[in-house]
């Protein structure tokens, strides 16, 4: 069977008809390019490989690729917490077990800023919250923030993988938007 996946990677060099890419893999990848297709690339430019059988097969500019193809989310690195919410200014909703449960309050609150405009959901990591973030950069996310969530109150554990807390809050925010749209 052939496995075939994408990933997105930074372009760290190009030299003598080959573009080293990090990948996030441990290690720098390189690949053989004719001279045509590598002066489309410079240092620092984010790109998508695609991989086959553990070789890549091609080398996409990131722009391009989210052109032909549809990604539901869009992921963006930030130096601060601060600076990746000032960055969208949308309102923002903490998932954090210090959150609310969801009831008939905050659903209606979840409703009125989806109906204003985005949702910036922020997350934290496995041994902090997102207001033990922001107080070690030295600000109080709960001052900024439109509302904090639980999504996951009966987690049994201090915390949840984010991978977890992404579906549930995700799938809990999209049906309570949309019950309040079909209602």
């Amino acid at each position: 069977l052939s496995r075939r996946f994408f990933r997105e990677a930074l372009v760290a060099d190009l030299r003598h008809n080959y573009i080293y890419l990090e990948a996030g893999l441990g290690e720098i990848l390189r690949v053989g390019l004719d001279k045509e297709r590598l002066g489309s690339f410079r240092k620092g430019d984010r790109v998508v490989i695609e991989v086959e059988n553990n070789n890549v097969i091609s080398v996409i500019p990131r722009d391009e690729f989210m052109r032909r193809f549809y990604w539901v989310f869009q992921v963006s690195v930030s130096r601060s917490l601060r600076e990746s919410l000032k960055k969208f200014r949308s309102s923002t909703v903490i998932s954090t077990r210090k959150g609310s449960y969801l009831n008939n309050e905050v659903a209606k609150k979840l409703v009125e800023l989806y109906d204003h405009g985005d949702i910036s959901i922020v997350f934290g990591s496995p041994n902090k919250d997102p207001d033990e973030i922001a107080l070690i950069e030295g600000w109080d996310i709960n001052k900024e923030a439109s509302l904090a969530i639980n999504t996951a109150p009966l987690q049994g554990v201090r915390s949840i993988r984010t991978y977890e807390a992404l579906f549930i809050t995700l799938s809990l925010i999209n049906n309570v938007i949309f019950l309040s749209k079909k209602l």
